[in-house]
């Protein structure tokens, strides 16, 4: 199985290993307040080169109006949707297995469908998945067409 680049990310105190094949970029971007009726893991909107992301706090903070929040922002598979996940830290670049589903719940309203446990360093960390967040967001075809045509 092929392996995955990552980067090593802190999110809540938590560490967790985020995939580099749909990174754009690493920034820091105003956030907005959470828009009407909003799911618990949506942080808020961030603005950033004159193009809105919805940024996602997986652990379901911290929520705008922010002047400034960390994020990475990605691309979903299908190139056209974009997206950012906040961090509180980024670490290195490091090549994982890719690991399991996270089969339990997990400490985070965000869906336990958005990780998997991945062994690194000697002990299991969460790997987000980035296929399944954009198929959370944009329908299965953003994620799945997208990856098969690869």
């Amino acid at each position: 199985m092929p392996r995955l680049d990552c980067l090593e990310c802190v999110v809540l105190g938590t560490s967790i290993l985020i995939p580099t094949r749909d990174l754009e970029r690493v920034t820091e971007y105003a956030l907005t307040a959470p828009p009407p009726l909003f799911e618990p893991w949506i942080g808020g909107l961030g603005l950033v080169d004159d193009t809105l992301w919805i940024s996602l706090a997986l652990g379901g903070e911290p929520q705008g109006p922010l002047a400034s929040c960390k994020g990475l922002l990605l691309v979903a598979p299908d190139r056209a949707h974009r997206y950012a996940v906040q961090v509180e830290t980024v670490g290195t670049i490091t090549s994982v297995e890719p690991g399991s589903p996270i089969l339990g719940p997990i400490p985070w309203p965000c869906p336990p469908s958005w990780f998997a446990a991945t062994s690194y360093q000697g002990h299991d960390v969460l790997r987000l998945d980035t296929d399944a967040i954009a198929a959370t967001l944009f329908g299965g075809a953003a994620a799945t067409e997208a990856r098969a045509g690869a």
